[in-house]
């Protein structure tokens, strides 16, 4: 399948399971002028959307471009999105799980973008996780930690808090 001009755009910010104003700051520059409008429909959970929209409302402010945020559901979101984007229906912005990239990709529903200078203010960890066969497909903006694992020889009791996770930390 052909990468159409909605897919270039959402790919420009193809997002981890998040958004910040720096990230919509990435596709500012360029987005409003590409598709001559000066809205962007950004794809989100109803987790996420709460945060986002002090987010966007800034990101109005320093650009005059609006953000349209959509509800998703996150089960299903990846696969509305390779449904959508095809027809010219689907969103300029979506967060997304790195995990769903490759079949992003491989439905040829986004397009490798270059971060120039950018790169550098992430984590090593963070662009890979959003790079396919070597391509940067996205913009990361969190790094997440789903596990801790604990050596009982060193800390015999489980912590209840995080507090209690540093002080015993520093024994």
């Amino acid at each position: 399948m052909k990468v159409t001009h909605t897919a270039r755009i959402a790919t420009a910010t193809l997002l981890v399971a998040g958004l910040t104003s720096a990230a919509l700051t990435g596709c500012a520059g360029t987005t409003p002028s590409a598709t001559g409008s000066s809205t962007l429909t950004l794809w989100t959970d109803a987790l996420r959307a709460p945060a986002l929209k002090s987010v966007s409302a800034q990101f109005q402010k320093d650009t005059g471009v609006t953000i349209k945020l959509v509800i998703k559901d996150f089960a299903t979101v990846d696969k509305d999105f390779i449904s959508q984007v095809p027809t010219g229906k689907g969103p300029d912005i979506i967060v997304s799980p790195q995990d769903k990239l490759g079949a992003y990709v491989q439905n040829g529903v986004v397009a490798p973008i270059q971060l120039g200078d950018s790169a550098s203010k992430y984590a090593k960890v963070a662009i890979q996780a959003v790079t396919y066969n070597g391509n940067v497909y996205g913009l990361p903006y969190s790094i997440e930690n789903i596990a801790m694992v604990r050596n009982t020889d060193l800390a015999p009791t489980a912590a209840k808090t995080f507090d209690d996770v540093i002080t015993t930390g520093k024994v």
